[in-house]
Protein backbone atom coordinates (compact mmCIF):
# COMPACT_ATOMS: atom_id res chain seq x y z
CA UNK A 1 0.00 0.00 0.00
CA UNK A 2 2.85 2.23 0.90
CA UNK A 3 5.70 3.24 -0.86
CA UNK A 4 8.94 1.08 -1.00
CA UNK A 5 12.05 1.82 0.77
CA UNK A 6 12.60 5.26 2.84
CA UNK A 7 16.09 6.41 1.45
CA UNK A 8 14.46 4.96 -1.98
CA UNK A 9 12.01 7.25 -1.51
CA UNK A 10 13.42 10.16 -0.13
CA UNK A 11 15.93 9.47 -3.66
CA UNK A 12 13.11 9.97 -5.51
CA UNK A 13 11.36 12.67 -4.22
CA UNK A 14 14.70 14.52 -5.01
CA UNK A 15 14.50 13.93 -8.36
CA UNK A 16 10.89 15.76 -8.63
CA UNK A 17 11.83 18.62 -6.36
CA UNK A 18 14.56 19.38 -8.39
CA UNK A 19 12.24 18.79 -11.82
CA UNK A 20 8.86 20.51 -10.77
CA UNK A 21 8.37 24.04 -10.33
CA UNK A 22 5.06 24.69 -9.83
CA UNK A 23 5.04 24.40 -5.94
CA UNK A 24 0.87 23.28 -5.50
CA UNK A 25 1.53 20.04 -7.90
CA UNK A 26 5.03 19.48 -6.59
CA UNK A 27 3.14 18.98 -2.93
CA UNK A 28 0.45 16.99 -4.38
CA UNK A 29 2.35 14.79 -6.14
CA UNK A 30 5.27 14.55 -3.17
CA UNK A 31 2.42 13.18 -1.24
CA UNK A 32 0.77 10.85 -3.82
CA UNK A 33 4.03 9.07 -4.10
CA UNK A 34 4.27 8.23 -0.53
CA UNK A 35 0.82 6.34 -1.06
CA UNK A 36 1.58 4.83 -4.24
CA UNK A 37 5.29 3.18 -4.88
CA UNK A 38 4.26 2.32 -8.31
CA UNK A 39 3.30 6.20 -9.14
CA UNK A 40 6.67 7.09 -7.47
CA UNK A 41 9.10 4.48 -9.95
CA UNK A 42 6.58 5.55 -13.03
CA UNK A 43 7.35 9.74 -12.29
CA UNK A 44 10.73 9.03 -11.56
CA UNK A 45 10.99 7.24 -15.04
CA UNK A 46 9.33 9.78 -16.89
CA UNK A 47 11.57 12.29 -15.03
CA UNK A 48 15.05 10.41 -15.98
CA UNK A 49 13.83 9.73 -19.70
CA UNK A 50 13.06 13.60 -19.72
CA UNK A 51 16.65 14.96 -18.45
CA UNK A 52 18.14 12.84 -20.22
CA UNK A 53 16.99 13.95 -23.62
CA UNK A 54 16.55 16.70 -25.46
CA UNK A 55 12.70 16.32 -26.68
CA UNK A 56 11.91 16.66 -29.93
CA UNK A 57 8.59 17.61 -30.71
CA UNK A 58 7.05 13.96 -31.74
CA UNK A 59 9.36 12.78 -28.60
CA UNK A 60 6.98 15.49 -26.41
CA UNK A 61 3.65 14.63 -27.92
CA UNK A 62 4.73 10.70 -27.35
CA UNK A 63 5.44 11.08 -23.54
CA UNK A 64 2.23 13.02 -23.02
CA UNK A 65 -0.35 10.51 -24.30
CA UNK A 66 1.73 7.58 -22.82
CA UNK A 67 1.10 9.34 -19.30
CA UNK A 68 -2.46 10.35 -20.60
CA UNK A 69 -2.97 6.86 -21.11
CA UNK A 70 -1.71 5.48 -17.91
CA UNK A 71 -4.35 8.05 -16.18
CA UNK A 72 -7.22 6.68 -18.22
CA UNK A 73 -6.06 2.74 -17.27
CA UNK A 74 -5.79 3.91 -14.06
CA UNK A 75 -9.15 5.52 -13.82
CA UNK A 76 -10.45 2.47 -15.55
CA UNK A 77 -8.83 0.36 -12.63
CA UNK A 78 -10.42 2.03 -10.02
CA UNK A 79 -14.16 1.83 -11.53
CA UNK A 80 -13.38 -1.62 -11.54
CA UNK A 81 -12.33 -1.68 -7.93
CA UNK A 82 -15.70 -2.09 -4.97
CA UNK A 83 -14.01 -1.07 -1.94
CA UNK A 84 -14.39 2.84 -1.81
CA UNK A 85 -11.18 2.90 0.53
CA UNK A 86 -9.28 1.46 -2.68
CA UNK A 87 -11.14 3.04 -5.04
CA UNK A 88 -10.75 6.78 -3.68
CA UNK A 89 -6.81 5.29 -3.51
CA UNK A 90 -6.38 4.54 -7.47
CA UNK A 91 -8.45 7.84 -8.33
CA UNK A 92 -5.61 9.88 -6.25
CA UNK A 93 -3.16 7.63 -8.85
CA UNK A 94 -5.11 8.65 -11.73
CA UNK A 95 -5.33 12.44 -10.80
CA UNK A 96 -1.21 12.71 -9.86
CA UNK A 97 -0.40 11.17 -13.85
CA UNK A 98 -3.16 14.19 -14.89
CA UNK A 99 -1.00 16.37 -12.69
CA UNK A 100 2.36 15.59 -14.25
CA UNK A 101 1.22 16.18 -17.25
CA UNK A 102 0.22 19.70 -16.16
CA UNK A 103 3.77 20.20 -14.86
CA UNK A 104 5.27 19.42 -17.98
CA UNK A 105 2.75 21.47 -20.05
CA UNK A 106 3.11 24.48 -17.55
CA UNK A 107 5.54 23.88 -14.67
CA UNK A 108 8.68 22.54 -14.86
CA UNK A 109 12.28 22.27 -16.24
CA UNK A 110 10.56 20.95 -19.75
CA UNK A 111 9.07 24.32 -19.93
CA UNK A 112 11.69 26.35 -18.67
CA UNK A 113 13.76 24.98 -21.55
CA UNK A 114 11.26 25.74 -24.33
CA UNK A 115 11.13 29.08 -23.14
CA UNK A 116 14.85 28.67 -22.50
CA UNK A 117 15.16 28.39 -26.19
CA UNK A 118 12.98 31.29 -27.70
CA UNK A 119 15.46 33.48 -24.96
CA UNK A 120 18.71 32.08 -27.23
CA UNK A 121 16.90 32.75 -30.70
CA UNK A 122 15.16 35.81 -30.06
CA UNK A 123 17.16 37.50 -27.38
CA UNK A 124 14.96 40.62 -25.49
CA UNK A 125 12.38 40.16 -28.16
CA UNK A 126 11.29 36.63 -27.05
CA UNK A 127 7.95 37.77 -25.22
CA UNK A 128 7.35 39.88 -27.89
CA UNK A 129 7.88 36.96 -30.26
CA UNK A 130 5.16 34.82 -28.26
CA UNK A 131 2.97 37.44 -27.83
CA UNK A 132 2.49 37.59 -31.10
CA UNK A 133 2.57 33.36 -31.78
CA UNK A 134 -0.27 34.05 -29.00
CA UNK A 135 -2.23 36.47 -30.94
CA UNK A 136 -2.00 33.74 -34.36
CA UNK A 137 -2.81 30.98 -32.74
CA UNK A 138 -4.77 31.33 -29.83
CA UNK A 139 -6.10 28.33 -27.13
CA UNK A 140 -9.29 27.61 -27.70
CA UNK A 141 -10.36 28.20 -24.02
CA UNK A 142 -10.26 32.12 -24.93
CA UNK A 143 -12.83 30.96 -27.29
CA UNK A 144 -10.96 33.09 -30.27
CA UNK A 145 -12.41 32.55 -33.69
CA UNK A 146 -9.06 33.31 -35.89
CA UNK A 147 -6.29 31.02 -36.37
CA UNK A 148 -3.65 33.23 -37.63
CA UNK A 149 -0.85 31.89 -40.24
CA UNK A 150 2.62 31.95 -38.69
CA UNK A 151 5.14 33.85 -40.82
CA UNK A 152 8.07 31.60 -41.87
CA UNK A 153 10.50 32.81 -39.57
CA UNK A 154 8.37 31.95 -36.47
CA UNK A 155 8.02 28.13 -37.82
CA UNK A 156 11.35 26.61 -35.87
CA UNK A 157 11.31 23.71 -33.44
CA UNK A 158 10.66 25.93 -30.32
CA UNK A 159 7.34 27.07 -32.04
CA UNK A 160 6.21 23.72 -32.74
CA UNK A 161 7.30 22.61 -28.78
CA UNK A 162 5.25 25.74 -27.78
CA UNK A 163 2.45 25.12 -29.76
CA UNK A 164 2.21 21.28 -28.94
CA UNK A 165 2.95 22.70 -25.02
CA UNK A 166 -0.24 24.91 -25.40
CA UNK A 167 -2.37 22.43 -27.02
CA UNK A 168 -2.05 19.70 -24.25
CA UNK A 169 -2.64 22.92 -22.00
CA UNK A 170 -6.32 23.16 -23.80
CA UNK A 171 -6.82 19.34 -24.21
CA UNK A 172 -6.12 18.98 -20.15
CA UNK A 173 -8.66 21.30 -19.41
CA UNK A 174 -11.42 19.50 -21.31
CA UNK A 175 -9.95 15.73 -19.76
CA UNK A 176 -10.26 17.28 -16.67
CA UNK A 177 -13.59 18.82 -16.29
CA UNK A 178 -15.55 15.95 -18.62
CA UNK A 179 -13.88 12.95 -17.80
CA UNK A 180 -11.63 12.75 -14.39
CA UNK A 181 -13.28 15.28 -12.06
CA UNK A 182 -16.80 13.86 -11.92
CA UNK A 183 -15.54 10.43 -10.60
CA UNK A 184 -12.94 11.79 -8.53
CA UNK A 185 -15.23 13.90 -6.54
CA UNK A 186 -17.70 11.14 -6.32
CA UNK A 187 -14.86 8.45 -5.02
CA UNK A 188 -13.92 11.08 -2.74
CA UNK A 189 -16.91 11.53 -1.55
CA UNK A 190 -17.59 8.18 -0.49
CA UNK A 191 -14.45 7.65 0.75
CA UNK A 192 -15.07 10.16 3.22
CA UNK A 193 -18.43 9.28 4.21
CA UNK A 194 -16.98 5.86 5.63
CA UNK A 195 -14.04 7.57 7.37
CA UNK A 196 -16.92 9.86 9.08
CA UNK A 197 -18.58 7.27 10.26
CA UNK A 198 -15.81 5.29 11.03
CA UNK A 199 -13.79 7.45 13.03
CA UNK A 200 -15.35 10.62 13.86
CA UNK A 201 -12.12 11.97 15.73
CA UNK A 202 -10.73 12.94 12.66
CA UNK A 203 -13.64 15.25 11.66
CA UNK A 204 -11.71 18.35 11.57
CA UNK A 205 -9.32 16.76 9.02
CA UNK A 206 -10.09 17.40 5.32
CA UNK A 207 -8.26 16.82 1.77
CA UNK A 208 -5.05 15.04 1.13
CA UNK A 209 -4.33 14.20 4.71
CA UNK A 210 -7.68 12.21 5.53
CA UNK A 211 -6.37 9.43 3.65
CA UNK A 212 -3.13 8.87 5.41
CA UNK A 213 -4.39 9.33 9.04
CA UNK A 214 -7.08 6.62 8.50
CA UNK A 215 -4.63 4.54 6.58
CA UNK A 216 -2.29 4.23 9.48
CA UNK A 217 -4.85 4.65 11.99
CA UNK A 218 -6.16 0.87 10.41
CA UNK A 219 -2.44 -0.66 10.91
CA UNK A 220 -2.08 -3.10 13.38
CA UNK A 221 1.74 -2.09 14.56
CA UNK A 222 3.66 0.80 12.05
CA UNK A 223 7.25 0.88 11.57
CA UNK A 224 9.14 4.22 12.03
CA UNK A 225 9.50 4.32 8.66
CA UNK A 226 6.72 4.24 7.20
CA UNK A 227 5.67 7.63 9.50
CA UNK A 228 8.77 9.69 7.93
CA UNK A 229 7.37 9.35 4.56
CA UNK A 230 4.57 10.60 5.06
CA UNK A 231 6.75 13.33 7.03
CA UNK A 232 8.77 13.66 3.86
CA UNK A 233 5.79 13.69 1.68
CA UNK A 234 4.59 16.44 3.61
CA UNK A 235 1.88 15.33 6.37
CA UNK A 236 2.97 16.67 9.82
CA UNK A 237 1.28 17.84 12.92
CA UNK A 238 -1.96 16.15 12.23
CA UNK A 239 0.20 12.72 12.29
CA UNK A 240 0.05 12.88 16.38
CA UNK A 241 -3.95 12.41 16.49
CA UNK A 242 -2.73 8.97 15.06
CA UNK A 243 0.73 8.17 16.96
CA UNK A 244 0.92 10.73 19.65
CA UNK A 245 3.43 13.28 20.02
CA UNK A 246 6.68 11.12 20.72
CA UNK A 247 5.76 9.24 17.77
CA UNK A 248 5.60 12.38 15.77
CA UNK A 249 9.17 13.76 17.05
CA UNK A 250 10.70 10.33 16.26
CA UNK A 251 9.34 10.50 13.03
CA UNK A 252 10.97 14.03 12.18
CA UNK A 253 14.53 13.04 13.68
CA UNK A 254 13.92 9.67 10.93
CA UNK A 255 13.21 11.69 8.32
CA UNK A 256 16.21 13.95 8.80
CA UNK A 257 18.38 10.70 8.47
CA UNK A 258 19.41 11.19 12.22
CA UNK A 259 20.21 7.85 14.31
CA UNK A 260 17.26 6.73 16.32
CA UNK A 261 16.64 2.84 17.50
CA UNK A 262 14.11 0.37 15.83
CA UNK A 263 10.83 1.55 16.16
CA UNK A 264 7.74 0.82 16.04
CA UNK A 265 4.19 2.34 16.51
CA UNK A 266 0.78 1.37 17.96
CA UNK A 267 -1.89 3.93 17.25
CA UNK A 268 -4.50 5.16 18.96
CA UNK A 269 -7.08 2.88 16.67
CA UNK A 270 -5.12 -0.16 17.28
CA UNK A 271 -4.44 0.88 20.92
CA UNK A 272 -8.21 0.94 21.65
CA UNK A 273 -9.32 -2.42 19.44
CA UNK A 274 -6.98 -4.62 20.50
CA UNK A 275 -5.53 -4.84 16.73
CA UNK A 276 -1.68 -4.83 17.77
CA UNK A 277 -2.15 -7.94 20.30
CA UNK A 278 -1.14 -10.44 17.68
CA UNK A 279 1.47 -8.73 15.63
CA UNK A 280 3.62 -8.44 18.69
CA UNK A 281 4.07 -12.45 18.24
CA UNK A 282 6.01 -11.08 14.88
CA UNK A 283 8.39 -8.85 16.52
CA UNK A 284 12.12 -9.67 17.05
CA UNK A 285 12.96 -11.54 20.18
CA UNK A 286 14.43 -7.82 22.25
CA UNK A 287 14.24 -6.35 25.07
CA UNK A 288 12.11 -2.89 24.83
CA UNK A 289 11.58 0.51 25.57
CA UNK A 290 7.87 0.71 26.33
CA UNK A 291 7.24 4.19 25.87
CA UNK A 292 3.79 6.93 26.09
CA UNK A 293 2.97 8.52 23.29
CA UNK A 294 -0.45 10.55 24.10
CA UNK A 295 -1.72 12.84 21.18
CA UNK A 296 -0.88 16.33 23.10
CA UNK A 297 2.48 14.87 24.52
CA UNK A 298 5.47 17.31 23.10
CA UNK A 299 3.12 19.11 21.23
CA UNK A 300 4.31 23.19 20.64
CA UNK A 301 2.47 24.14 23.63
CA UNK A 302 2.92 21.96 26.55
CA UNK A 303 5.63 19.35 26.36
CA UNK A 304 3.22 16.89 28.88
CA UNK A 305 7.22 16.05 30.30
CA UNK A 306 6.95 12.91 32.53
CA UNK A 307 3.15 12.93 32.74
CA UNK A 308 2.50 9.43 31.17
CA UNK A 309 4.20 6.01 31.88
CA UNK A 310 7.34 4.51 29.71
CA UNK A 311 9.13 1.40 30.59
CA UNK A 312 12.10 0.36 30.08
CA UNK A 313 13.97 -3.27 29.74
CA UNK A 314 10.60 -5.22 28.67
CA UNK A 315 10.98 -8.36 27.45
CA UNK A 316 9.04 -9.91 24.17
CA UNK A 317 6.71 -12.03 26.03
CA UNK A 318 6.16 -8.84 28.78
CA UNK A 319 5.26 -6.32 26.20
CA UNK A 320 1.21 -6.56 26.41
CA UNK A 321 1.45 -6.13 30.05
CA UNK A 322 3.85 -3.14 29.96
CA UNK A 323 1.65 -1.47 26.88
CA UNK A 324 -1.40 -2.11 29.14
CA UNK A 325 0.52 0.20 32.19
CA UNK A 326 1.53 2.92 29.39
CA UNK A 327 -2.04 2.99 28.14
CA UNK A 328 -4.01 3.13 31.09
CA UNK A 329 -1.71 6.20 32.31
CA UNK A 330 -3.39 8.57 30.57
CA UNK A 331 -6.28 8.47 33.47
CA UNK A 332 -3.40 9.24 36.36
CA UNK A 333 -4.30 11.98 38.73
CA UNK A 334 -1.31 13.96 37.08
CA UNK A 335 -2.51 14.25 33.90
CA UNK A 336 -5.58 14.90 34.42
CA UNK A 337 -4.47 17.91 36.97
CA UNK A 338 -2.08 19.18 34.44
CA UNK A 339 -4.65 18.80 31.31
CA UNK A 340 -7.18 20.91 33.67
CA UNK A 341 -4.83 23.17 34.76
CA UNK A 342 -3.66 24.28 30.69
CA UNK A 343 -7.03 23.91 29.30
CA UNK A 344 -6.02 21.36 27.12
CA UNK A 345 -7.76 18.43 25.38
CA UNK A 346 -7.92 15.24 27.39
CA UNK A 347 -5.26 13.27 25.58
CA UNK A 348 -5.29 9.45 24.32
CA UNK A 349 -2.62 7.46 24.22
CA UNK A 350 -0.45 5.87 21.11
CA UNK A 351 2.75 3.63 22.08
CA UNK A 352 6.34 3.63 21.14
CA UNK A 353 8.16 0.66 21.03
CA UNK A 354 12.06 0.30 20.50
CA UNK A 355 14.56 -1.51 20.94
CA UNK A 356 16.77 -1.66 24.11
CA UNK A 357 20.05 -2.17 25.25
CA UNK A 358 21.56 -0.52 28.13
CA UNK A 359 23.24 2.99 26.99
CA UNK A 360 26.47 4.05 27.95
CA UNK A 361 25.52 7.56 28.57
CA UNK A 362 22.24 9.30 28.64
CA UNK A 363 21.43 12.99 28.31
CA UNK A 364 19.02 15.61 27.66
CA UNK A 365 19.41 19.30 25.11
CA UNK A 366 17.22 22.11 25.26
CA UNK A 367 18.10 24.72 22.57
CA UNK A 368 17.38 28.27 23.22
CA UNK A 369 17.84 29.57 19.58
CA UNK A 370 19.26 27.90 16.69
CA UNK A 371 22.83 29.00 17.92
CA UNK A 372 22.68 27.79 21.45
CA UNK A 373 21.43 25.03 24.01
CA UNK A 374 21.83 23.78 27.36
CA UNK A 375 22.86 19.85 27.84
CA UNK A 376 23.04 17.07 30.58
CA UNK A 377 24.13 14.11 30.47
CA UNK A 378 25.00 11.09 33.43
CA UNK A 379 25.93 7.39 33.25
CA UNK A 380 23.71 4.68 32.10
CA UNK A 381 20.07 5.33 30.79
CA UNK A 382 18.69 8.36 31.45
CA UNK A 383 15.31 8.17 33.49
CA UNK A 384 16.97 9.04 36.73
CA UNK A 385 18.15 11.73 34.84
CA UNK A 386 14.99 13.67 33.35
CA UNK A 387 12.99 12.60 36.90
CA UNK A 388 15.50 14.52 38.65
CA UNK A 389 17.15 11.83 40.98
CA UNK A 390 20.55 12.92 40.32
CA UNK A 391 22.15 16.10 40.34
CA UNK A 392 23.92 15.56 36.18
CA UNK A 393 26.88 16.71 34.73
CA UNK A 394 25.93 20.00 32.72
CA UNK A 395 27.17 22.02 29.73
CA UNK A 396 26.31 25.45 28.31
CA UNK A 397 26.76 25.58 23.75
CA UNK A 398 28.23 26.74 22.24
CA UNK A 399 31.21 25.51 24.50
CA UNK A 400 35.13 26.56 24.96
CA UNK A 401 35.29 23.50 27.28
CA UNK A 402 37.65 20.82 26.06
CA UNK A 403 36.44 17.91 28.45
CA UNK A 404 32.81 17.97 26.87
CA UNK A 405 30.94 14.87 26.31
CA UNK A 406 31.62 13.00 23.06
CA UNK A 407 30.56 10.42 20.52
CA UNK A 408 32.69 8.97 18.06
CA UNK A 409 34.93 11.70 18.69
CA UNK A 410 32.37 14.57 17.80
CA UNK A 411 31.15 16.63 21.42
CA UNK A 412 27.58 15.90 21.43
CA UNK A 413 26.57 19.23 22.28
CA UNK A 414 27.28 20.55 18.35
CA UNK A 415 25.45 17.47 17.38
CA UNK A 416 21.99 19.08 19.24
CA UNK A 417 22.94 22.28 16.88
CA UNK A 418 23.31 20.20 13.94
CA UNK A 419 19.90 18.87 14.66
CA UNK A 420 18.05 22.29 15.50
CA UNK A 421 19.44 23.66 12.38
CA UNK A 422 18.01 20.88 10.14
CA UNK A 423 14.69 20.98 11.65
CA UNK A 424 14.76 24.84 11.96
CA UNK A 425 14.13 25.17 15.23
CA UNK A 426 15.38 24.94 19.25
CA UNK A 427 14.67 21.52 20.19
CA UNK A 428 14.01 19.47 23.11
CA UNK A 429 16.21 16.71 22.22
CA UNK A 430 16.54 13.11 24.87
CA UNK A 431 19.79 11.22 23.29
CA UNK A 432 22.48 8.18 24.95
CA UNK A 433 25.78 7.08 23.86
CA UNK A 434 25.16 3.37 22.78
CA UNK A 435 28.10 1.30 21.75
CA UNK A 436 30.29 4.08 21.63
CA UNK A 437 27.27 5.90 18.63
CA UNK A 438 25.05 8.73 19.25
CA UNK A 439 21.40 7.64 19.13
CA UNK A 440 18.20 10.15 19.60
CA UNK A 441 15.73 9.28 21.92
CA UNK A 442 12.87 11.99 21.46
CA UNK A 443 12.47 15.16 19.84
CA UNK A 444 9.96 17.82 20.92
CA UNK A 445 9.36 21.43 19.97
CA UNK A 446 10.42 23.72 22.89
CA UNK A 447 7.58 24.56 24.48
CA UNK A 448 9.11 27.53 26.85
CA UNK A 449 12.20 29.89 25.48
CA UNK A 450 14.72 30.18 28.43
CA UNK A 451 18.12 32.55 29.29
CA UNK A 452 20.93 30.38 29.88
CA UNK A 453 22.18 31.92 33.30
CA UNK A 454 24.98 30.10 35.30
CA UNK A 455 24.34 30.38 38.89
CA UNK A 456 26.39 32.63 41.17
CA UNK A 457 28.31 31.84 44.42
CA UNK A 458 27.04 33.60 47.06
CA UNK A 459 28.18 32.63 50.86
CA UNK A 460 25.08 33.72 52.31
CA UNK A 461 23.26 31.87 50.02
CA UNK A 462 22.40 28.57 49.07
CA UNK A 463 23.65 27.64 45.43
CA UNK A 464 21.83 25.30 42.84
CA UNK A 465 20.72 25.44 39.31
CA UNK A 466 18.53 28.12 38.24
CA UNK A 467 15.84 25.99 36.62
CA UNK A 468 12.70 28.66 35.92
CA UNK A 469 13.16 32.20 36.31
CA UNK A 470 11.18 34.38 39.16
CA UNK A 471 12.10 35.21 42.60
CA UNK A 472 9.65 34.55 45.14
CA UNK A 473 9.41 34.74 48.96
CA UNK A 474 7.20 32.64 51.20
CA UNK A 475 7.12 29.94 53.69
CA UNK A 476 8.93 26.59 52.70
CA UNK A 477 7.39 23.15 53.55
CA UNK A 478 9.40 20.02 52.94
CA UNK A 479 7.77 16.83 51.71
CA UNK A 480 9.51 13.60 51.72
CA UNK A 481 6.58 11.39 49.65
CA UNK A 482 3.79 12.70 47.48
CA UNK A 483 0.98 11.43 49.97
CA UNK A 484 2.32 14.16 52.56
CA UNK A 485 0.13 16.13 50.31
CA UNK A 486 -2.41 16.89 53.12
CA UNK A 487 -0.05 19.12 54.47
CA UNK A 488 0.78 21.60 51.74
CA UNK A 489 -0.99 24.99 51.90
CA UNK A 490 -1.67 26.30 48.31
CA UNK A 491 1.13 29.19 48.11
CA UNK A 492 3.98 27.08 50.12
CA UNK A 493 7.47 26.89 48.65
CA UNK A 494 7.77 23.19 48.26
CA UNK A 495 10.68 21.55 48.77
CA UNK A 496 11.65 18.18 48.13
CA UNK A 497 14.50 15.69 47.56
CA UNK A 498 13.04 14.96 43.95
CA UNK A 499 9.99 14.84 41.92
CA UNK A 500 8.54 12.63 39.66
CA UNK A 501 5.51 13.03 37.40
CA UNK A 502 3.22 11.62 40.62
CA UNK A 503 3.56 15.11 42.60
CA UNK A 504 2.19 17.58 40.08
CA UNK A 505 -1.02 18.08 41.81
CA UNK A 506 1.31 19.76 44.48
CA UNK A 507 3.27 21.89 41.93
CA UNK A 508 0.32 23.43 40.33
CA UNK A 509 -0.28 24.48 44.45
CA UNK A 510 3.32 26.01 45.13
CA UNK A 511 4.48 29.28 44.39
CA UNK A 512 8.04 27.44 43.99
CA UNK A 513 9.54 24.41 44.06
CA UNK A 514 13.20 23.91 45.19
CA UNK A 515 14.60 20.13 44.74
CA UNK A 516 17.85 18.40 46.44
CA UNK A 517 18.98 16.76 43.17
CA UNK A 518 17.69 16.82 39.28
CA UNK A 519 19.49 19.51 36.78
CA UNK A 520 18.30 22.18 34.54
CA UNK A 521 16.10 19.93 32.00
CA UNK A 522 14.59 17.56 34.70
CA UNK A 523 10.77 17.00 34.84
CA UNK A 524 10.76 18.69 37.76
CA UNK A 525 12.23 21.95 35.58
CA UNK A 526 10.37 21.62 32.65
CA UNK A 527 7.06 21.50 34.06
CA UNK A 528 8.21 24.36 36.34
CA UNK A 529 8.93 27.02 33.29
CA UNK A 530 5.24 25.88 31.77
CA UNK A 531 3.42 26.79 34.79
CA UNK A 532 5.68 30.26 34.97
CA UNK A 533 7.05 29.45 38.71
CA UNK A 534 10.83 29.58 40.16
CA UNK A 535 12.41 26.58 40.29
CA UNK A 536 15.71 25.73 41.67
CA UNK A 537 16.97 22.56 41.17
CA UNK A 538 20.08 20.40 42.46
CA UNK A 539 20.25 22.03 45.87
CA UNK A 540 21.85 19.22 47.91
CA UNK A 541 19.86 17.32 50.79
CA UNK A 542 21.87 19.69 53.60
CA UNK A 543 20.94 22.92 51.97
CA UNK A 544 16.94 21.05 51.96
CA UNK A 545 17.41 20.15 55.80
CA UNK A 546 18.19 23.58 56.90
CA UNK A 547 15.77 25.59 54.50
CA UNK A 548 13.05 23.71 55.59
CA UNK A 549 13.38 24.67 58.83
CA UNK A 550 12.88 28.35 58.27
CA UNK A 551 9.76 30.45 58.54
CA UNK A 552 9.81 32.40 55.47
CA UNK A 553 12.79 31.65 51.96
CA UNK A 554 13.66 33.46 48.94
CA UNK A 555 13.72 31.40 45.64
CA UNK A 556 15.43 32.98 42.75
CA UNK A 557 14.99 31.31 39.91
CA UNK A 558 17.52 33.63 37.39
CA UNK A 559 20.18 33.07 39.61
CA UNK A 560 19.57 29.55 41.41
CA UNK A 561 19.97 31.08 44.77
CA UNK A 562 17.91 30.47 47.53
CA UNK A 563 18.53 31.97 51.21
CA UNK A 564 16.29 32.76 54.39
CA UNK A 565 14.92 35.93 54.95
CA UNK A 566 16.95 37.46 56.91
CA UNK A 567 13.99 39.97 58.75
CA UNK A 568 11.11 36.20 59.23
CA UNK A 569 14.12 33.74 60.43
Amino acid sequence: MFSKNLKTLKKQIKYLENFVTDPQWLTMLKYDMVLSSNLADNLTNYITYIESNDLSVKEYETLINKIRSKCTDTMNEANKEKNQVRKWLIYREAYAYYGFIETITEGSIITDKILKKFDEKYGDNSLNVLKQIDKLKPSVLTNFSTDGILPDEYKGEEVKLYLLMKHFQDDQHVFHENILYPPHQEAKKEFEKIVRNEMPELNGIFGKNLIALYLLSQESIISIDIVSKFVIGGLDADLSLIIGGKGLGLARLNAKGFNIPETFLISVNSLKKGLYINELKKLENYKYSVRSSATTEDNENQSFAGMFTSILDVSKEDLPEAINVVKDSVNSDRVISYSSHFETKRPEMAVVLQKFKEPDYSGVWIGNDLDNGYLEWTLGNGEKLVSGKVKPTSEQWPSNKENVIKAQKKPVGKNCLIVQKKLNRPADLEWCILDGKLVWLQYRPVTKKIDQIQSKDNEKAYNGIAASPGIVKGKPTYLEEVDEQNVFKDGDILLTDYTDPDWVPIMLRASAIITAEGGFLSHTAIISRELGIPCVTGLGYKAISELSKANIIEVNGNSGQVKKDINNK
